[in-house]
């Protein structure tokens, strides 16, 4: 779902999720450097090169955390954001496409808690 992954990259998202996400997560990336491979990716296709969650899947030899038995792990949980808690920070709604788009997915606590 993520817009940056390397699969979906286009151009529009890319010019859109640099706003959003400077917005939101208060982070200034150039749509040209918006890419990411997951966390099996090469070190040169990570948005965010200290991220716990990837550092703990390559170290458990996983593909991504949805393998390991201990999710959803304190390191998943510190990436957790809630539309909720974004809106409440901008004080205002987020539009529904920006949410589809930017949010939603890194929004995995619904998702995750459903199944556990």
């Amino acid at each position: 779902m993520c817009p940056a992954f390397k699969a979906n990259r286009s151009g529009a998202d890319l010019q859109r999720a640099s706003i959003v996400w400077a917005e939101l997560f208060n982070v200034n990336l150039a749509p040209e450097v918006i890419v990411c491979g997951g966390c099996r990716g090469s070190a040169d296709e990570l948005l965010d090169r200290e991220c716990p969650v990837r550092q703990c899947v390559l170290s458990k030899g996983f593909d991504d955390c949805g393998q390991c038995p201990e999710m959803p792990c304190e390191n998943l949980k510190r990436r957790w954001v809630s539309r909720h808690e974004m809106e409440a920070k901008l004080g205002r709604p987020i539009p529904e496409d920006d949410y589809r788009k930017y949010v939603l997915p890194f929004e995995n606590a619904p998702f995750i808690q459903k199944l556990v």
